[in-house]
């Protein structure tokens, strides 16, 4: 990579608990971004797709990459798109997510929300799972990993608005609960139960046809689109 992200980038954003509400005195700051690369990169050989700053927690991701994560449901970049909007760094971030709301975003994301939800409850318990420092230090403390009981739950009931609502509240409105959670206020048979009534509400509306989102993206738009974002944004840098 021979630029630097931070002068191409169209949205940055503080993300993880300091986008849902949950934040704590000594959460990680954790930032992330997406970049419009150069002209060579969309036009030749050469490809970006991301870049993970070695000395912040910083991550930029590509449009490209970004927009097809958001085509498979991926659950941590969904959520940026209903960021607050002072979060956007200009019209070109406007026009993404607008672009990704209306095209890209489908019943795909349950496969992913879910998916992500049950591997971290199977290993909830496990004091030898890697899940660094912090994360061992509440297993032992609560005999399982809080942080990661209040993100699955998160995650579950994001996956049900968005399947019934088509959007998602950020911060959190039930961010209360969710500190909580991450505080030991709830018993592991009671998370247990409470994640297996959210997978049966998932499953009851996918099976009944209940949600809004369509089946999968439409494509070929998003594609349409996402050329017309990344033509418009080279053109006004005179690139092409």
């Amino acid at each position: 990579m021979d630029f630097n992200p931070e002068t191409r980038m169209i949205v940055k954003l503080l993300a993880g608990s300091n986008l849902y509400g949950t934040n704590l005195d000594n959460s990680d700051q954790d930032i992330r971004g997406i970049v419009i690369a150069p002209a060579k990169y969309h036009l030749g050989l050469e490809r970006f797709e991301h870049y993970d700053d070695p000395d912040e927690d910083k991550v930029y991701y590509d449009i490209k990459k970004f927009v097809k994560l958001v085509a498979k449901g991926n659950p941590h970049v969904i959520e940026w798109m209903y960021a607050p909007s002072y979060f956007i760094k200009d019209m070109y971030g406007n026009w993404l997510f607008r672009i990704c709301r209306e095209h890209a975003i489908s019943q795909r994301l349950i496969k992913h929300h879910i998916g992500m939800a049950t591997n971290h409850m199977r290993r909830i318990d496990e004091p030898g799972r890697k899940c660094g420092v912090k994360g061992k230090e509440l297993i032992k403390k609560f005999g399982y990993n809080t942080k990661d009981a209040a993100c699955i739950v998160r995650v579950l009931e994001q996956c049900i608005e968005m399947l019934t609502l088509g959007k998602l509240v950020m911060p959190r409105p039930n961010a209360d609960i969710l500190l909580n959670i991450r505080h030991g206020g709830w018993s592991l048979d009671h998370l247990r139960s409470y994640i297996d009534i959210q997978l049966e509400g998932i499953r009851t509306i996918e099976e009944k046809g209940l949600s809004i989102l369509p089946k999968k993206p439409r494509f070929n738009k998003l594609n349409e689109e996402i050329v017309n974002l990344v033509s418009h944004f080279l053109k006004a840098r005179h690139e092409i």
